[in-house]
């Protein structure tokens, strides 16, 4: 499935200046990123916290996944979408 995104407003994923020289994928997916894990969250499901040393990040067990447990079994929903440690992300994000 092809999504073509037009900007009606300025996107900020700028630098340390607060420049925005350039549309910057990794900003664009972690924006989309963090209001999943709040949807989500709204929802009443359960989204770990992706950048927290406290709570514990989603990691898929390889060993229980060839053994067919199935990954929405062993990741949260915003990983299974996002990508974790073992398990890339569903998608790929293109800026032209």
């Amino acid at each position: 499935m092809k999504v073509k995104i037009k900007t009606l407003t300025p996107i900020w994923t700028g630098d340390v200046d607060k420049k925005c020289s350039k549309i910057k994928e990794t900003g664009i997916i972690g924006s989309l990123r963090w209001w999943y894990e709040a949807i989500v969250r709204g929802f009443g499901g359960c989204a770990c916290d992706s950048v927290s040393e406290v709570v514990k990040k989603c990691e898929l067990n390889v060993e229980k996944y060839k053994m067919g447990a199935r990954p929405e079994e062993l990741i949260c929903p915003v990983c299974y979408v996002f990508g974790t440690t073992g398990w890339s992300k569903r998608f790929r994000l293109e800026i032209d």
